[in-house]
């Protein structure tokens, strides 16, 4: 028999306790872009009564991060699996106040340093989705994005530059007064995984659409398109389970987006190497290999490159300004058997670099 959803949130609380798996510590790191910083992160996975033997764990992640640039982000994930995995509920919850930097358009790279406008986010973020198996691997659903930005401090480097300062063509930075995204989502997937966070093996397929429309309560009306094809196997060599990790990721935007929800480069996912946000356009298109191999216990080792574009049209993409990373780091799996992993990589760019600490992989 297949639980309905109302019941799935409720059955929660009548999970035994020994059902439960805890994971977590603090932790501290240093990059050029944070400085130093602390934190701590948190995880429970369970099981819903009567769940069945191939059904997924659920899990609730709690983490929490300052750094010395007096950046601070709080998330809030929980992804939730009835006991049949016919109804999921995924939600990714975000809230952060962030000094950064708003980086000149590609082709600008000739943009003195001292001219990139510096600024202070206010972010709070919901992305909920609710999933209904289809047939077999096949899942379909629709789900809600919420999203209010604001910027709340400007820094400029540079002596006599105005307040709000961007670089770059205007039509390139719409949305500097901030404002709020409201907008149903839809999507669909395909995912035959082994596992969700520490993959070995299995094929992912994800086409999702979301629409924002100022008649709907939205500041902003535009389109969101996104299909990311991940595929995962495995080899054996030198006594070891190697993992050959691939990724094809495509997104844009179509109508008048603010530039803090356009597609973007930089960061500990996509481009890692380069700053956050470093490549910002309304289409993108990215490409990632990644090796991934046990090294002693449940430490795991990585190399991977990163080759990415972005455009304000899918005409504009050029291997002229393909931008490209590389680099290497260390996976460590926190519960065994789980999906609990802290990763640190570092990645480096034409004239960046970067270190990350995240506690999922990049894919």
């Amino acid at each position: 028999m297949r639980a309905k959803p109302t019941a799935i949130i409720l059955a929660i609380a009548a999970a035994p306790v020994w059902a439960v798996t805890w994971a977590g510590l603090p932790f501290g790191y240093y990059t050029p872009d944070t400085g130093p910083a602390f934190g701590a992160y948190a995880a429970a996975f369970f099981r819903l009564p009567e769940s069945l033997p191939d059904t997924r764990d659920s899990y609730v992640q709690p983490m929490a991060v300052y750094t010395w640039h007096r950046q601070f982000r709080f998330d809030l994930n929980g992804d939730l699996y009835s006991p049949t995995g016919d109804w999921r509920l995924l939600a990714e919850d975000r809230f952060e106040k962030y000094p950064t930097a708003f980086w000149p358009p590609p082709g600008s790279e000739d943009v003195a340093k001292a001219y990139y406008a510096r600024y202070t986010r206010e972010m709070l973020r919901a992305d909920v989705k609710g999933y209904r198996r289809v047939v077999g691997p096949f899942y379909g659903g629709l789900g809600a994005y919420v999203e209010n930005y604001e910027i709340v401090e400007w820094a400029p480097d540079a002596e006599g530059l105005p307040a709000g300062y961007l670089p770059g063509p205007a039509a390139y930075a719409p949305g500097v007064e901030g404002g709020l995204l409201v907008g149903p989502t839809a999507f669909a997937e395909y995912d035959t995984r082994d596992r969700r966070h520490t993959t070995t093996e299995g094929l992912f397929l994800r086409a999702r659409f979301s629409l924002f429309d100022e008649g709907a309560g939205s500041d902003y009306s535009f389109r969101w398109y996104e299909a990311d094809a991940r595929f995962f196997w495995a080899v054996d060599r030198l006594g070891r389970k190697w993992t050959c990790a691939n990724r094809l990721f495509l997104s844009g935007r179509d109508g008048a987006p603010p530039f803090w929800a356009m597609a973007e480069l930089g960061g500990s996912a996509l481009l890692r190497g380069e700053p956050e946000g470093r490549a910002r356009g309304r289409w993108l298109i990215a490409y990632q290999e990644e090796v991934r191999v046990p090294l002693w216990w449940r430490l795991v080792g990585a190399l991977f490159v990163d080759v990415g574009d972005v455009g304000f049209t899918v005409a504009d993409f050029s291997f002229d300004h393909v931008m490209l990373t590389a680099g290497g780091g260390l996976r460590l799996d926190l519960v065994r058997d789980g999906e609990a992993r802290v990763r640190l990589d570092y990645g480096r760019g034409k004239d960046s670099q970067g270190i990350y600490l995240v506690f999922d992989e990049a894919f």
